[in-house]
């Protein structure tokens, strides 16, 4: 079912009208595609607002039969993951990206976040054209994308695991979590304004994460240099955790996901 009427997911008023409809037809899935084109005065780039959105989307569907699914895209560049307010990690039980493979139709479904349960493998789909039964403006037949399991024969080779000092820097940030975690402050409690059974419940201090990770990491340099070198090895691990969902960061503070 498309909805034909527009909605704006942050309007109070839009919501309960959808919340009647949602509650008529019972969907066991309502999409939301995409966060940015349905939104009317949020600011994705704002916590505060992004937070409230989500928020009013979860108490839309909350009615035990029915999941909600926002799509939501990356930036120019997608290494950094999700474009936005951290709430779009944060504030979600699970999240899951679409990878395409350049000049193909052969599309990779990762799992990224996953709450009370640990993340699928990936799953490898073609998509597929066909035609919907209506008709557009030009005449035309108006079509869409069905995904079917790719042929084997299509299927990118597996993405590359985490390397050793990533590994090394995630068990650091363990330990040091174990030994100087505290709870969350304020701005982080805010974060979670919308999920709050999403929040860590410890989180640490990155410079005493530092020292810990300082530790193990393993660099190739010269002596003097050592230190300059397991700097930058730290800063990349770091960036590459976060860019994963096996972390999260703000301001001095980390946790994990």
């Amino acid at each position: 079912m498309v909805l034909n009427e527009a909605v704006r997911i942050d309007n109070k008023a839009d919501m309960a009208r959808l919340r009647l409809a949602i509650d008529e037809f019972k969907p066991a899935l309502f999409i939301f595609d995409t966060f940015a084109s349905l939104v009317s005065e949020t600011d994705e780039n704002s916590p505060s607002d992004t937070g409230r959105t989500l928020r009013l989307i979860k108490e839309t569907c909350r009615n035990n039969h029915t999941s909600s699914l926002i799509i939501h895209h990356h930036g120019k560049n997608a290494a950094r993951g999700l474009r936005g307010a951290s709430n779009f990690t944060n504030d979600v039980d699970y999240s899951l990206s679409l990878e395409r493979q350049e000049d193909s139709m052969v599309t990779t479904l990762i799992c990224r976040k996953m709450k009370d349960g640990d993340n699928f493998e990936e799953i490898n789909m073609e998509a597929c054209v066909v035609e919907l039964g209506l008709e557009r403006q030009d005449g035309k037949q108006a079509t869409s994308l069905i995904i079917k399991q790719a042929d084997s024969s299509l299927i990118r080779k597996p993405k590359k695991k985490i390397s050793l000092n990533e590994e090394k820097t995630l068990f650091s940030l363990r330990k040091a979590i174990e030994h100087n975690g505290i709870a969350p402050t304020q701005s982080i409690i805010e974060l979670f304004d919308a999920s709050p059974e999403n929040m860590p419940q410890k989180v640490v201090n990155i410079e005493s994460w530092r020292e810990i990770a300082y530790q193990s990491i393993t660099v190739d340099s010269q002596p003097e240099k050592i230190q300059n070198a397991k700097k930058i090895t730290f800063q990349r691990c770091r960036s590459s955790l976060e860019k994963s969902y096996l972390i999260g960061l703000h301001g001095s503070y980390a946790w994990l996901i």
